[in-house]
């Protein structure tokens, strides 16, 4: 299906995209970042915990959804078990969502870790135009889950 190649396209482009800015950010940072939790509260770690730490979690997001991807294959269209589905298309359906999900997850750690590095580079930035952005992960996520629901309910007519 062309749907399917294309999200599969557009969370490829996301893989790249958050390891080329997961790159430029360890690149640009200072030695020891801190971050701010709120006005009183900062947290100081080394750039070196901030890098693995954010791939680590990068990569058990993607093996988490890679596996759901390979369940999905294995469960037969109409397979009487606690999860199945009732179609082919259905089938089809789900794993663009999954493929498209799995997109949407990415760009929301890329936004975290791009919003992060601009936040504590040695550059000034003017951040109040950027903090949009920030928000936009969650809301691709909601839409994405949004679908889901879409997409289950439309399956159980």
């Amino acid at each position: 299906m062309l749907l399917e190649r294309v999200i599969r396209f557009v969370r490829n482009v996301s893989v790249i995209l958050f390891l080329g800015v997961l790159l430029l950010v360890y690149a640009y940072l200072h030695e020891n970042p801190t971050f701010y939790l709120d006005e009183n509260q900062q947290i100081g770690i080394s750039l070196n915990s901030f890098f693995y730490g954010s791939l680590i979690i990068f990569a058990f997001a993607n093996l988490f959804l890679n596996i759901m991807l390979s369940f999905s294959d294995k469960i037969a269209p109409g397979m009487r078990s606690g999860l199945f589905f009732r179609s082919a298309e259905m089938k089809a359906n789900f794993r663009i969502w999954l493929y498209g999900f799995n997109a949407a997850t990415n760009f929301f750690l890329l936004s975290i870790v791009g919003y992060l590095g601009l936040l504590n580079s040695s550059d000034q930035y003017g951040l109040s135009g950027y903090r949009w952005v920030v928000y936009m992960g969650p809301v691709f996520v909601v839409i994405i889950l949004i679908g889901l629901i879409l997409m289950l309910g439309r399956g159980r007519r």
